[in-house]
């Protein structure tokens, strides 16, 4: 296990004998989940693989699952999810929710090929690899990606126990994320990138009058007392124009206080 504590020590900036049962190695204590994951690759490849590093709180809970892992009997351990990814993931929850995501591009790690290193191959599946490298800015799209998956956790934790690669944001003819039964938005800065992510229906949302501007104060009560349901198109435009403006102000926001 001295090879895994040089790894969550690299991670945690400490020296490997700070390593302790108690140590906290959680999101909590590594900033940025895109560092998070990276560490549980860099573990896995070496052998120490997590499948839910979620319920992961101290370097003793890590332990404790590995050794819960090695002592379960083959035919109990969960099939794949590469031999049963032709299911439909979906989740059962039919109420309105969001999350929202910041993530540092400087994160993301430069690499020679995309498609042969083990954090972006753990990440992302291939057509997303596809995709991002194609992209201008590879790393930022790379970001842009992971802050989707992250918000689509947020809004519906049922994906928590699902491995990133396999929530799968694809991309439609005009270049808009998509994602089954969630609306979508993304925007990037030169280091950041922000993801929202909604689902569900939207009948107890305010009724709002397309013919109406409403003032600053009307969005903020909006975006405040959303419990959410907007039933017709014009009216659920309306209230992804209301997230991509809060998006927007995060990213502002957090550039002018840097």
């Amino acid at each position: 296990m001295e090879n895994a504590k040089k790894i969550i020590a690299t991670f945690l900036k400490k020296d490997s004998s700070e390593i302790t049962e108690t140590t906290v190695m959680d999101r909590t204590a590594i900033p940025g989940s895109i560092l998070l994951h990276r560490m549980y690759s860099t573990l896995a490849s070496e052998g120490f693989n997590i499948t839910n590093q979620n319920k992961i709180k101290t370097y003793g809970d890590f332990v404790n699952t590995l050794n819960a892992i090695d002592q379960k009997p083959i035919e109990n351990q969960p099939i794949s999810k590469e031999v049963t990814s032709r299911t439909p993931l979906k989740s059962s929850s039919t109420d309105f929710s969001i999350g929202i995501d910041l993530e540092e591009i400087a994160n993301m790690p430069i690499v020679t090929d995309y498609r042969e290193n083990k954090f972006y191959i753990d990440t992302f599946s291939a057509r997303e690899i596809s995709h991002c490298i194609l992209q201008a800015d590879p790393r930022g799209s790379f970001a842009g990606k992971f802050a989707l998956k992250e918000a689509i956790i947020k809004a519906d934790n049922f994906y928590q126990m699902i491995p990133f690669k396999e929530i799968e944001i694809l991309n439609n003819t005009s270049g808009k994320p998509i994602f089954s039964d969630f609306a979508l938005s993304i925007s990037h800065t030169d280091t950041h990138a922000v993801a929202v992510a909604s689902k569900g229906s939207f009948q107890q949302v305010i009724p709002i009058q397309r013919e109406k501007q409403l003032t600053r104060k009307e969005i903020e009560q909006l975006v405040k007392n959303s419990t959410p349901n907007i039933s017709n198109n014009q009216n659920l435009n309306y209230f992804s124009l209301v997230l991509s403006l809060i998006a927007i102000t995060m990213v502002v926001f957090f550039n002018f206080t840097r």
